[in-house]
């Protein structure tokens, strides 16, 4: 057992190790090795190269607008040097940055310490994890997006009808984020700032989450859950989510309801230590 556990710790090491940094900055080439010394010019470049598990690509301080959906490879990291790594998206056919895998599967990365804007909403979504687990998006500051901000969809099925036992993604974090103005009232339906569905032990926490620009009935939810829901063991705390102050005579008018969170299909989730402007609202809820 020593020797499997050892064994373990090694490769593990190993493959930190090997991990490689790329860069990119205002100044540089796609051209370039996209080395620190070298680097690149564009996320597009990157992202399209960068495909080792454990790699990490680096926004280095700067501007960088995209126009074309960016998929980010299985393991790949993005980090930035903060408020001044800027990424604007253009890119309005959907989300914008896509982690997309089956069911199940192991991301194992993290986007931080980024500003990602939604260009004045011309950006549809931001970011969308699909079926993957261990992804966690922290120390960003996520902003402008027509639709959505960040969703975290733990299966990849549609409207699955029952719980997806099993199937949920898990060791997902969305904590330390900034997001403003990235949901919206549409006839008959509210997305939300951040949404997410088929999750088991998510953590969202340290967030200060803000939708008040839309104007009246137009500012969709601060926290939504995302295709029907179907949460376990989740954690919501020391948030501060704002959700602009409704503006109709009664509950539903005109599709604007003042929830700052709603959720379906949710067990043994823990709300504590948020700062709340509107309600709360639960559906179908098993325990």
């Amino acid at each position: 057992m020593k020797k499997l556990l050892l064994s373990i710790i090694f490769i593990l090491n190993a493959a930190a190790i090997f991990a490689t940094t790329y860069y990119i900055s205002p100044t540089g080439n796609d051209a370039n090795a996209g080395t620190q010394a070298s680097p690149w010019k564009t996320l597009s470049k990157a992202v399209a190269t960068v495909r080792t598990a454990g790699d990490i690509i680096h926004v280095n301080a700067g501007s960088f607008t995209v126009s074309t959906q960016l998929n980010l490879a299985i393991g790949v990291s993005i980090e930035g040097d903060g408020a001044n790594s800027i990424i604007i998206s253009n890119y309005g056919g959907g989300e914008f940055l896509s982690l997309a895998s089956p069911q199940k599967t192991n991301g194992n990365q993290h986007i931080s310490n980024l500003k990602i804007d939604g260009n004045n909403l011309a950006g549809y979504a931001g970011i969308k994890i699909e079926g993957r687990s261990n992804v966690s998006i922290y120390n960003c500051t996520i902003s402008n997006f027509r639709e959505n901000g960040v969703i975290f969809a733990g299966i990849d099925q549609t409207d699955p009808g029952k719980d997806p036992i099993g199937l949920h993604a898990t060791g997902n974090s969305f904590h330390d984020n900034i997001m403003t103005n990235c949901s919206r009232v549409n006839p008959g339906y509210a997305s939300g700032c951040l949404m997410y569905g088929g999750q088991d032990g998510m953590l969202v926490y340290n967030n200060t989450i803000t939708q008040t620009q839309r104007g009246a009935f137009g500012n969709g939810w601060p926290i939504k859950y995302w295709n029907d829901g179907w949460l376990r063991g989740c954690k919501i705390y020391n948030n501060i989510l704002t959700k602009g102050p409704y503006g109709g005579t009664y509950p539903g008018e005109n599709g604007g309801w003042d929830f700052a969170m709603e959720f379906f299909n949710v067990q043994g989730m823990e709300i504590y230590g948020n700062t709340i402007q509107g309600s709360i609202d639960f559906n179908y809820n098993l325990k």
